[in-house]
């Protein structure tokens, strides 16, 4: 298991989660280099023998820690106490004991208290770890966790040398004041979107019959108004039109209304009225459900990003299930389990960390499509305004919505012997201190630490946000001047990107497998220098931005390229397309399946190690741009047909939201598990299904509640202001 745990730092929080993870390091060091096996015939046995005769000799000391006047409940507590299984051999080493039974004594009587310890063996050879040891005590009530910490060195002790150790009792919660506030601010959330629900449909049920005095008629368009796949937001609007369009190109593609306004008799006043409907009938979920549901793209959409931004997040979530499950410390045969690593297929599982640069490659490319279209349809003028706030509005809602249910909520939602242990180091702690840098996307930046970021698997977000905020630096030259507009930036910021990683690996000796870099540079790993900052992480972005204005080009001007150009493809296209896509597959595959020798244990030189940080993320942006570019051309064949399927469309509308909520779903489904956990690929098998079924359920409640309401309000408010700039004013100061 722990090879899992430092293949996986890469993907979220790395060294210094939990006490004794870096005695966890030097397990994984030893074990590599076949120094020592970790769990020997005569370390575990000395392990359970202390264990097995503590727990009943405890009954007979006065005052210890079950002793209670009442005999049957005496006995109950001993028998809900942890005690050795099978496998100790295999790792199991978490003998959790009964939750359920110790908490179902009641809070006067019993308290559940898990005791985490890192230990070395008591016979030779004397520095064999015994890393990630749990053992759950039923103890009385009156000890707190200082007493049960002493009664488990006194145990322990005697045996065995304890590097580390940590205590966890469980404790009754008892909401919060903020809590409560959730609570009722989102009850009400839920009675606005039930009425406004039950009244569309109670209209859409009657024929509207004009009035003699008025009439306003809603006209449902689809428009896209977010590009995020998490995360790329550009709406293409002719604000000077009186009926708007926006192109469908978005990274969730996100479907909002346009509301058209026939007004008869006093037109200032239906038009306050109808907007006032109109940010009522935003939270219908008859009217959000169908447009999430709906399958149509436009004519000039690049159909194949559905499918692959769909694919992408289901990657994200399959490396994290194997991540979640190791920071549940649950798992009982990680002896076995740490053999993954050594096989050839679950390299795809390591690399998922690729996901991301797809999704910063996704952004680049349809933030400078959509702008580049925007400049062509008005001239050359740039929405500076709009640009930045209608990003904001898309994301930051639903953002802060999730934010404050996981971090607020979720800790109310469960609990079990790991659950007090293991979430407030992932989700409560760091938000406690730092929930504001996430808002501010800073949160990359400060904490300057991986570990110590609220929801620390945003830190994408973070870095979506700083590159599309600087994005105009390069889609206006490209605009003004040309491809030598755009490739001059492009050039120099790939410069800057190469540089950067380059220095960065040379200075900290980050080997290629950068999972095990992490524990590099003086406390300053990878994931702290390297992993989740823009400047390291830009390259995709970039290509997309390329690939980006290339599209956007031909679907706007009929002599880009220059006719030359295309003959020339014409000429040479039996030959150049099997290129191409032999190309693309070759970079994938590489750069997935590249590293198998180094994650055996395999040395490379340390100029390989420097060349693959610095060129991996760049390369899999060109494999991207290459099949993307021949899927959307035509020449995509059976894979653009899987990827341009309809059933991708409504699945890529919720990876925004998914992105968001699965790894609250993975702390709840790990965190609260009762007993160790033998793994094994079948059981991941069905973990993984569930857990993507349940993250996307939980999407859709969210996007339905927040995301879509936003993007309807927006609408409305746009229109308004667009017909009559004085009304929308007069009315905001109302409210």
């Amino acid at each position: 298991m722990q090879r899992v745990v430092v293949l996986f730092l890469v993907l979220s929080f790395a060294r210094g989660q939990y006490p004794g993870l870096d005695e966890v390091f030097q397990w994984y060091e030893t074990t590599m280099s076949g120094a020592s096996r970790p769990f020997t015939l005569e370390s575990v046995g000395a392990l359970a023998d202390v264990v097995n005769k503590a727990v009943p000799s405890l009954t007979a000391q006065n005052g210890s820690a079950f002793s209670l006047s009442n005999p049957s409940d005496q006995m109950k507590m001993i028998d809900a106490s942890g005690k050795p299984g099978g496998g100790l051999l295999e790792g199991h080493v978490q003998f959790f004991g009964d939750f359920d039974q110790c908490i179902d004594l009641g809070n006067d009587v019993a308290r559940y208290c898990l005791v985490s310890t890192t230990l070395l063996s008591p016979v030779p050879p004397n520095d064999v770890v015994l890393p990630n040891v749990a053992w759950g005590l039923c103890t009385n009530a009156s000890n707190n966790e200082s007493a049960v910490k002493e009664i488990a060195l006194n145990i322990l002790g005697k045996v065995f040398k304890i590097t580390s150790m940590d205590v966890t009792c469980h404790k009754e919660k008892s909401y919060t004041p903020t809590a409560l506030f959730l609570i009722v601010i989102f009850s009400l959330l839920g009675l606005l979107i039930l009425l406004s629900t039950l009244y569309d449909i109670i209209i859409l049920t009657k024929k509207q019959s004009p009035s003699t005095e008025s009439k306003v008629e809603f006209k449902l368009t689809e428009t896209a108004g977010i590009e995020s796949d998490d995360k790329s937001g550009l709406l293409n609007k002719k604000e000077e039109e009186e009926e708007e369009e926006v192109e469908e190109e978005g990274d969730k593609d996100q479907i909002t209304e346009e509301v058209q306004i026939e007004i008869k008799g006093n037109k200032r006043n239906e038009d306050e009225r109808s907007c006032r409907m109109g940010l009522f009938l935003a939270f219908s979920m008859a009217r959000n459900l169908p447009k999430l549901l709906n399958t149509k793209t436009q004519s000039k959409s690049i159909d194949c990003l559905h499918g692959i931004r769909a694919l992408s997040m289901f990657w994200v979530i399959l490396g994290h299930c194997y991540l979640w499950l190791i920071y549940s410390g649950a798992v009982a045969n990680f002896v076995s389990a740490s053999t993954i690593l050594h096989e050839f297929p679950f390299q795809a599982v390591i690399n998922a960390v690729f996901a991301v640069d797809t999704f910063f490659f996704l952004s680049g490319l349809l933030v400078m499509f959509l702008a580049y279209q925007h400049l062509k349809a008005n001239d050359g003028r740039f929405p500076w305004l709009s640009f930045y706030l209608h990003r904001l509005w898309r994301l930051t809602p639903t953002y802060l919505v999730a934010l404050l249910v996981i971090w607020q909520l979720l800790p109310y939602f469960n609990d079990g012997p790991v659950w007090d242990k293991s979430l407030p180091p992932v989700i409560t702690t760091p938000c406690n201190s730092y929930w504001w840098t996430n808002l501010l996307y800073v949160n990359n930046f400060y904490p300057n630490k991986f570990t110590g970021e609220c929801m620390a698997w945003t830190w994408y977000l973070a870095n979506d946000m700083q590159m599309y905020i600087l994005s105009p630096l390069i889609i206006i030259p490209a605009y003004k001047f040309g491809l030598v507009g755009l490739l001059v930036p492009l050039a120099i910021c790939l410069v800057a990107v190469f540089g950067c990683l380059i220095g960065l690996s040379a200075k900290y000796g980050f080997p290629a497998n950068a999972v095990v870099a992490a524990q590099f540079g003086d406390g300053k790993g990878y994931e702290n220098v390297v992993y989740d900052k823009f400047y390291t992480r830009a390259s995709p972005y970039l290509i997309g931005l390329f690939l980006g204005y290339c599209l956007a080009r031909i679907a706007t001007e009929q002599h880009f390229p220059s006719n030359r150009y295309l003959t020339m493809i014409q000429k040479r296209k039996r030959y150049i397309i099997p290129v191409a896509w032999c190309l693309a597959f070759f970079l994938g595959l590489v750069l997935v399946y590249g590293l198998y020798d180094y994650n055996r244990g395999y040395e490379r030189p340390k100029s390989v190690s420097i060349l693959y940080i610095a060129f991996s993320t760049f390369s899999w942006g060109l494999a991207l741009a290459i099949l993307v570019y021949l899927c959307h051309a035509g020449h995509g064949g059976i894979i653009n047909g899987i990827l341009s399927w309809s059933g991708w469309v409504p699945l890529s509308r919720l990876t925004y939201s998914a992105y968001l909520i699965h790894p609250a779903v993975l702390s709840y489904i790990n965190f609260s598990t009762r007993s160790a956990i033998f793994f094994s690929h079948s059981f991941m098998a069905f973990r993984y299904v569930s857990v993507l079924g349940i993250s996307y359920l939980c999407a859709l409640l969210l996007s339905l509640s927040i995301e879509y309401p936003c993007a309807a309000i927006e609408k409305v408010l746009r229109n308004l202001k667009v017909k009559h700039p004085k009304i929308l004013t007069k009315f905001v100061r109302r409210r």
